[in-house]
């Protein structure tokens, strides 16, 4: 059977979805955070003349906020008026102030009760993460959530040379220290061996020599100079470290945390009574105390529950991290998009009125289009009104993406009412679609939406995603959410004996009492996933 070919002109009907660039422009900001929008706004006024900020907006409401008087609300309800917070952690969003009471207590004269403060969780932290974690400075509770800008911040280094400048040093010592200084890491500690360091000060030395001198450096040859500078002796690097060990903070520039401790515990504390004791128990027995093996602690030392209460008490005085201090916070500072105040018994969902600008048309330049005497040419008509299509459309689309927002915001605030009411106990499994479906958008839509957006309530701010949890069921055949579990986990571990932690399987098991079906590899998990440490690590005097 033979094949034919023709030529000839045929119609097909098809239906195909353009996406114009105005729906492409819409897609994008629904996913922009706060800061990129504003961005992005502020690129466009820049770009489109017919665009403008109404600067009189911001007048009024700097104005009303200034006539306001003061009331007796919360502090979360101040934030939630003023429009500015700093991202809280949603699972200790209903946590007592612990970081003010550790200010309380560091300046008060005298130091808490054994029974009140058998060991402290944030040292205890601290060792567990060792030098691998960057301390992070507590944020005090304030209204005004600006950080100032013009302070400078001194780094860890910064301060080490300081000190080192108003110190006396010989040469060779000078460039020693600093080559000692260069390898500190911000925890504190000493990053390179002794080798390492004399290397490095070799290279100071010579460095110096260079610039003193006014020589050309790509004239120098580097490997000779270095082979006819005196040595240096490894005893003449110890000697420095140990000079700087004793600098601001004490125990800086030290191999490992037990070195940093004993310096500090040698410096601090030498007159202590159970500085021996303490002395002992860092020096022999520390794998025990990272462990919390208290019984083997007091069997190997000899001593009873109060002496090695007493001695703790000491240790804890030490800082694990000696350079902690000066690793700056990076909280992000930011404007949550929307708001949620509960007025007359119910929530009310509201967009940041201070997270955007509105925007109007410049109707200067809009009326050149029918001004045809101010207008030199029909090129000038065209432009004024290609950038009064383009103004439209923005101001259209970020309408749309603030009403979007809304919606999607108003639609988890309903169903998460009881979260709101109650706490992140009662949080109810939520999913993307189920949002979509009763907003009528797609899920990717929620996504894009739902993606650094962050909402400010009485309750704390919380990124939107934080309400969309997957789901377990309990006996009672109802769904329960995984982050309500996560939180009745946290309750029952913060009211456990600290004595005698409980275990997975024991957490397991109380849940279960409750109706909650949840096996030990889970709770496992979900203990993981709020940092929180095994039982072993939990375990205080």
């Amino acid at each position: 059977m033979a094949l034919t070919q023709s030529q000839g002109l045929f119609q097909k009907q098809s239906t195909t979805f353009a996406m114009t660039p105005q729906m492409q422009q819409l897609i994008s900001m629904l996913q922009y955070t706060s800061l990129e929008m504003n961005q992005e706004i502020n690129r466009q006024v820049e770009e489109n003349p017919l665009l403008e900020i109404e600067d009189d907006v911001v007048q009024e409401n700097s104005s009303e906020s200034a006539q306001k008087p003061e009331t007796n609300d919360s502090a979360a309800e101040k934030s939630v008026r003023n429009g500015d917070t700093v991202l809280s952690d949603p699972v200790a969003a209903d946590q007592p102030n612990t970081e003010t009471d550790a200010v309380r207590a560091m300046e008060s004269d005298s130091l808490p009760s054994d029974d009140e403060s058998p060991l402290d969780d944030t040292w205890d932290k601290n060792w567990e993460e060792g030098v691998t974690s960057v301390h992070r400075s507590s944020i005090a509770d304030s209204d005004d959530s600006y950080e100032y800008q013009g302070s400078t911040q001194e780094t860890l280094k910064d301060h080490l040379l300081w000190q080192l400048n108003l110190s006396s040093f010989s040469p060779v010592d000078n460039a020693i220290a600093r080559a000692v200084i260069d390898a500190v890491n911000d925890a504190g500690y000493l990053t390179e061996t002794v080798e390492d360091l004399i290397d490095a000060a070799q290279n100071i030395i010579l460095e110096d020599r260079i610039e003193d001198e006014g020589l050309d450096f790509s004239a120098v040859n580097i490997e000779k100079e270095l082979a006819s500078q005196e040595e240096i002796e490894p005893e003449e690097v110890v000697s420095v470290i140990h000079r700087i060990q004793l600098f601001d903070p004490v125990g800086v520039a030290a191999s490992s945390m037990k070195e940093s401790m004993l310096v500090q515990l040698r410096h601090l504390h030498s007159d202590s009574p159970y500085y021996e004791k303490a002395r002992e128990l860092l020096t022999d027995h520390i794998k025990f105390l990272e462990s919390k093996d208290f019984r083997n602690i007091k069997r190997r030392m000899s001593v009873g529950d109060e002496v090695l209460k007493a001695v703790m008490l000491l240790i804890r005085s030490l800082d694990p991290q000696p350079g902690a201090g000066f690793c700056h916070d990076d909280s992000v500072y930011f404007k949550p998009d929307v708001l949620v105040r509960r007025e007359r018994g119910e929530w009310n969902v509201v967009i940041n009125p201070d997270c955007y600008p509105r925007l109007r048309i410049n109707q200067t330049y809009a009326s050149l289009i029918e001004d045809r005497e101010n207008c030199d040419s029909r090129d000038d008509v065209q432009y004024v009104k290609r950038h009064l299509s383009d103004a439209k459309s923005f101001i259209d689309n970020l309408n749309k993406r603030n009403d979007t927002l809304l919606k999607i915001a108003r639609c988890i605030v309903n169903y998460q009412k009881d979260f709101f009411e109650y706490g992140p106990e009662k949080m109810k499994p939520l999913i993307l679609s189920r949002i979509a479906e009763e907003c009528g958008v797609h899920e990717s839509t929620v996504s894009r939406v739902t993606n650094q957006k962050y909402m400010c309530t009485p309750r704390g701010s919380f990124e939107l995603k934080y309400f969309f949890s997957s789901s377990l069921r309990s006996e009672a055949g109802d769904d329960c959410s995984s982050t309500a579990v996560q939180a009745k986990i946290r309750k029952l571990i913060d009211a456990e004996d600290k004595r005698k932690p409980l275990s997975d399987n024991a957490i397991s098991a109380m849940l279960s009492e409750e109706g909650i079906s949840v096996a030990r590899r889970t709770v496992a998990k979900y203990r993981e996933t709020m940092n929180i440490p095994p039982t072993s690590q939990r375990k205080q005097l």
